[in-house]
C-alpha cells in the first residue's frame, strides 16, 4: 500500500461534490484531525489519549478545518487509483 501526499490539497480535494476548485475555511465545522480515536469494548469509540469513550467535546476536536478542491491534484490521485486498480487486477 502506498500512502501520497498531495500538496495544497485540503480535505475533499479530490471530490467535485464540495463545489470549491480552491481551499477555504469551513467556519465553525469540527475536525477530529488531531484526535487518536480507537475502538474499544463493543464497539465503543475511545479517545486513546484519555482512554474516555470519545466525545466532540474533547479537548482534540478543532473547528474550522480547511476544506476544498484542487482540480490538479484530485486529477493527479484518480490517475494513481485507475494504475493501481489496473495493476490489483491484471487489466493492463
Amino acid at each position: 500500500m502506498v500512502l501520497t501526499e498531495y500538496p495544497d490539497s485540503a480535505h475533499g480535494f479530490d471530490s467535485g461534490l464540495l463545489g470549491l476548485n480552491t481551499v477555504t475555511v469551513s467556519a465553525n465545522a469540527q475536525t477530529v484531525r488531531n484526535c487518536h480515536i480507537k475502538e474499544g469494548d463493543g464497539g465503543v469509540l475511545m479517545n486513546g489519549d484519555t482512554n474516555a469513550p470519545f466525545s466532540y467535546k474533547d479537548a482534540c476536536v478543532e473547528l474550522n478545518p480547511h476544506v476544498g478542491g484542487n482540480p490538479k491534484t484530485a486529477a493527479e490521485a484518480r490517475k494513481a487509483v485507475e494504475e493501481f486498480l489496473q495493476v490489483l487486477f491484471k487489466l493492463g
